[in-house]
C-alpha cells in the first residue's frame, strides 16, 4: 500500500516538472530576442503548446486521487472497529 502512495506523491512531482519544463522551453526560445517584454513571453508561451498543460493537469489529478484513497484506506484501516 505504501508503493502505491509513492505513486501519488511521483504524479504530483512529474506535474509540477512538466510546469517547469512548459516555461523553461519558452524561455529558451525567447532567449535570442533582443526586446523582452511580457507580451513576446506569453508568446513564447503560445508557441510551446498546451499539450503541457493537459498532462500537467492529468498528473495533478491523478497524484491527488491516488493520495486521497491512500488517505481513505489508511483512515479506514485505524478507524475502530465496532
Amino acid at each position: 500500500m505504501e508503493r502505491f502512495c509513492f505513486l501519488g506523491y511521483v504524479c504530483i512531482l512529474n506535474s509540477a516538472l512538466l510546469i517547469c519544463a512548459k516555461y523553461i522551453a519558452a524561455a529558451i526560445f525567447m532567449a535570442d530576442t533582443a526586446t523582452k517584454s511580457d507580451e513576446y513571453f506569453n508568446y513564447g508561451l503560445s508557441y510551446v503548446g498546451g499539450r503541457l498543460d493537459v498532462f500537467s493537469a492529468l498528473f495533478l489529478a491523478v497524484g491527488i486521487a491516488v493520495i486521497a484513497y491512500c488517505a481513505y484506506k489508511n483512515w479506514k484501516s485505524n478507524s475502530p472497529k465496532e
